[in-house]
């Protein structure tokens, strides 16, 4: 059996790869900077530090890969926007349809209230859930900078 995969199919895994790297860089950042982290700026800083390995580089250069990742998100959400108003079809009889299929622009104007409510229905809950946890939850959790 032969699986027909995207040819974008690569760019998800470097959209992983890049999402795991920038994770890897806030959490290396907070633990060096916070209470666990280093206490002795010579542990951290060269000539000998973390700095000069190789996970120490990689701390680093993690701003890279948010580019990265917004890049590659960006590239991969106008290939779908592009599917889709290209696999749109029908009969039409209509002069405005017409210029719809002859003049892309015109189709992604139309369909840009749809995708706008598409994007705000999905990430309308996420923002209310967060922010009532911030409202209501987090003060219950502890107080002081490390809690």
């Amino acid at each position: 059996m032969v699986v027909r995969r995207p040819a974008t199919a690569c760019l998800d895994g470097l959209r992983v790869l890049s999402m795991a790297w920038v994770m890897f860089g806030h959490v290396m950042a907070i633990e060096s900077s916070s209470g666990g982290g280093y206490s002795n700026p010579a542990d951290f800083l060269p000539p000998y530090g973390f700095t000069t390995t190789l996970a120490g580089q990689l701390l680093f250069a993690s701003r890279f890969a948010v580019d990265t990742f917004l890049l590659i998100s960006g590239y991969l959400v106008v290939c779908v926007l592009h599917k889709h108003n290209t696999t749109m079809s029908g009969p039409s009889s209509n002069a405005d349809d017409d210029d719809a299929r002859r003049h892309p622009l015109i189709r992604y104007c139309r369909n840009l209230p749809r995708l706008l409510l598409g994007r705000l229905l999905r990430l309308v809950p996420l923002y209310w859930m967060t922010l009532g946890f911030w409202i209501i939850i987090a003060p219950h959790l502890g107080h002081g900078p490390f809690w």
